[in-house]
């Protein structure tokens, strides 16, 4: 039987590469002064984390914790994305 805490990082590890991407957009809105989409976004993801692992805590334990982070990540890119492509189209109607 695994430790908690390993599995909480093997859960973990495997939703990292959404943070990456996640912080290469906050870099870039920031950079061109749109800081509502991160603040937005940041609003999202702990409140996203939160009730997921409340929900899941007493099912999962540790990993709940895990899970609710990697979700979040994955659905505030989502938003970024979507952001980046309003973005992208208002800036090509100007």
């Amino acid at each position: 039987m695994h430790c908690p805490l390993t599995n909480y990082m093997f859960v973990v590890c495997l939703f990292y590469i959404f943070c990456f991407i996640g912080n290469a957009f906050v870099g870039s809105y920031r950079g061109i002064g749109k800081v509502d989409v991160p603040f937005k976004g940041t609003t999202m993801h702990v409140t996203l984390r939160i009730i997921l692992s409340y929900l899941l805590i007493h099912q999962l334990g540790l990993v709940a914790v895990a899970l609710g982070c990697g979700i979040g990540w994955i659905f505030v890119n989502i938003y970024q994305i979507f952001a980046y492509r309003k973005l992208k189209l208002t800036a090509k109607g100007s």
